[in-house]
């Protein structure tokens, strides 16, 4: 039987907390493996560009590899978006298994999972955000693309000033993304358990 989706209208007394609270934590480090996975092979790939970029620029179609590397690394810096997103749920998820473990199981329902859920999510503020850990990793993967937007635009005597500009607007432009999908992510009002498969025991929520 799936641990994490029963089908029964009660959690049984044989239903075990601590299994779904390892299983849990156990994609929190995953995710967190696989961000930083990303990261490597971004860094990797970039340094090669750099590493070759006079014989990259004698390439007939030079301006095709210069385009696909900023290309790859604003993917990259969504992909790790959405890590972040799962970093987020995996970590309240494990708060809100530890916390019905100290609740009778046949007493748990949906709707008890969400109202634990929305009592402990920390509405979002950007000071608050952009000190986080996971904030500075983001911005570390917006930082080594921008190194592929100067290398672009410096390498098609773009002025000096348009370069600066440019990766100035970048940076804010994704960090503006960041912060509004996190925000949206963590509103105490509108969060719902059946959103985070790990902790929706019964499926989805209704009239909350």
């Amino acid at each position: 039987m799936d641990s994490n989706r029963l089908k029964e209208e009660k959690i049984g007394d044989d239903f075990s907390f601590d299994t779904l609270y390892v299983q849990c934590n156990s994609h929190l480090l995953e995710s967190d493996k696989k961000r930083d996975q990303i990261l490597v092979l971004l860094a990797s790939i970039t340094g090669l560009y750099i590493g070759n970029l006079d014989r990259l620029k004698a390439m007939q179609g030079f301006d095709v590899i210069a385009i696909s590397m900023i290309v790859m690394g604003i993917i990259f810096a969504f992909v790790v978006l959405e890590y972040r997103k799962w970093h987020i749920k995996y970590a309240l998820a494990c708060v809100v298994i530890q916390r019905l473990m100290f609740i009778e199981n046949k007493t748990i329902d949906q709707k008890m999972i969400t109202d634990i859920l929305r009592s402990i999510v920390v509405t979002t503020t950007p000071i608050g955000l952009f000190k986080t850990t996971e904030s500075w990793i983001f911005n570390l993967y917006v930082a080594i693309n921008s190194i592929n937007i100067y290398i672009f635009e410096a390498s098609y005597n773009f002025n000096i000033k348009t370069i600066y500009a440019s990766i100035i607007i970048y940076f804010l432009l994704l960090n503006y993304i960041y912060y509004k999908s996190i925000r949206k992510l963590c509103n105490k009002e509108k969060i719902l358990s059946s959103s985070i498969w790990i902790i929706n025991l019964f499926g989805r929520e209704k009239d909350i």
